[in-house]
């Protein structure tokens, strides 16, 4: 064996004690850096994952968001058009009320001022009066008579009858035409100079029909007015 080779025997036999000592070391620090390299590559996965739930959930809380608001938008909106509703109805409804309350004290007028011509044309029958007078008295009865018919309406606009109505219009119609038949039986009797008196006991019984009904139903449509309040 030459020198050369003991050489390379003795370097070899070196190399072997010298890895022998550091490859311990040597491994541990090829385990840390591994460590060290998965660890990062773990964090930065679940980083990432991270990331990407807090994103979805960003998206899922604004669409949420964006949802729970249109919800909110759509219930202003539908109790925004329930109160304009509301106010539209009640604006009507007390239109409508003053309406019917003004008519009423208008019809009330006109009836108070037909059974005033009314005791005025039966005065006439009952004492002497001068032909003008007379006939100024029958006149307003007459007019009067006409305007209550006017305010009370037989059929409405689609031609419904009204009940309420027809009753009061057969009151009048029947006191009316008792009037009239004793201012012609007074006509006669003034014409041949007879004298009678009249008996008012057939005109107080349809007057006081008429004065009822029509209170009754005075009543009535003020009560209707005011729960239209």
């Amino acid at each position: 064996m030459s020198i050369f080779d003991d050489i390379i025997i003795i370097i070899g036999d070196q190399f072997w004690k010298l890895f022998n000592s550091y490859a311990p070391a040597f491994i541990a620090l090829i385990g840390t850096f591994a460590t060290i390299y998965f660890n990062k590559k773990t964090s930065n996965e679940n980083r990432n994952a991270n990331e990407e739930i807090a994103k979805k959930q960003r998206l899922l809380q604004l669409g949420l968001n964006t949802k729970q608001q249109e919800f909110q938008n759509e219930i202003r909106n539908l109790n925004e058009k329930h109160l304009t509703d509301l106010k539209n109805k009640e604006l009507v409804a007390n239109i409508i009320a003053k309406q019917r309350i003004d008519w009423l004290q208008d019809v009330r007028t006109v009836t108070s001022e037909f059974i005033s011509s009314y005791f005025n044309l039966i005065s006439d029958f009952m004492a002497p009066t001068d032909i003008k007078k007379h006939a100024d008295n029958l006149n307003k009865f007459n007019k009067h008579y006409y305007l209550l018919y006017l305010y009370y309406p037989l059929k409405d606009k689609k031609g419904n009858i009204n009940k309420n109505h027809q009753v009061l219009l057969d009151s009048l119609e029947n006191f009316y035409h008792v009037v009239k038949e004793v201012q012609l039986n007074h006509s006669i009797n003034t014409t041949n100079k007879i004298k009678s008196g009249i008996d008012t006991e057939k005109l107080d019984y349809y007057l006081d029909k008429f004065i009822e009904e029509s209170t009754l139903y005075f009543k009535l449509v003020w009560e209707d007015a005011k729960s239209m309040k």
